[in-house]
């Protein structure tokens, strides 16, 4: 797809040249994939003017009249202004039915990627303090937040030791596993990471909807990653071109 429409561009050089300067270029270019993509995709009738009608809606256009003004005044047809309605539910759609099998093949084995966790930290730099005061949270009911505010050297201390939510990789390796063998409430004993110790308490550890928003979510990011990858061949091709042209203009010489 790329290539075709490099060459459907080639004799355009100076249009593309100005959205080019004005930073547009890749913009221009992923919107006009999309173009091409979506005419594989058919929306119902019903889903059609289900959308015209919340645009309508949103737009406070209740008449015939207002819709003219409308479309005049953005420089569109009608049939422009539907098209422009339609487009990013096809673009959705599109993104679901053809890069839905890429993230289930992709995704799926790294589903713990998204996993939100919150659990409270205390660290020390001792080892026998970090013992001491893990009996004490453990036996003899200690509480956490003032011993956070007592003894923690990390920057936890200000904050009752609370850390989250947050996505479960954003933290050492050596913590995600700790924290995926815990149970919610549950104080582990103190282990080191670099030059701390550290005793933590699970607060919470929501796993990731391998289904729904997040599966749209990756979908979409998938089918951008896609475009702008084909977005790029184009603007090589492009620049090929131009090359080219440049060296038959001049006579074919190098200088």
């Amino acid at each position: 797809m790329a290539m075709s429409l490099a060459s459907k561009f080639s004799k355009n050089f100076n249009f593309l040249n100005l959205l080019a300067r004005y930073g547009l270029l890749e913009n221009f270019l992923i919107e006009v994939l999309k173009d091409e993509n979506n005419k594989e995709i058919n929306l119902s009738m019903q889903r059609k003017e289900a959308l015209l009608n919340d645009f309508k809606r949103k737009n406070k256009i209740d008449n015939s009249r207002k819709m003219d003004e409308y479309c005049k005044t953005h420089l569109l047809s009608e049939d422009d202004l539907k098209y422009f309605i339609e487009k990013e539910e096809k673009s959705k759609n599109y993104c679901n039915k053809f890069f839905a099998t890429d993230f289930a093949t992709r995704s799926f084995p790294k589903k713990n990627i998204e996993d939100i966790v919150s659990y409270s930290l205390l660290r020390v730099s001792e080892e026998g303090l970090a013992n001491e005061l893990y009996l004490q949270l453990t036996e003899e009911n200690a509480n956490l937040k003032q011993l956070i505010s007592k003894y923690s050297e990390g920057p936890e201390k200000n904050t009752n030791g609370i850390i989250g939510p947050s996505p479960i990789t954003k933290n050492h390796p050596i913590l995600i596993k700790q924290l995926r063998s815990a149970e919610q409430g549950q104080f582990l004993k103190p282990f080191k990471i670099e030059n701390w110790w550290l005793i933590v308490r699970l607060e919470s550890l929501v796993p990731a909807r391998v289904d729904g928003f997040i599966i749209e979510n990756k979908n979409y990011e998938l089918y951008q990653n896609w475009l702008l990858s084909e977005a790029a061949k184009i603007r090589l091709s492009l620049k090929n071109d131009m090359d080219e042209e440049s060296y038959f203009y001049s006579g074919g010489e190098s200088l």
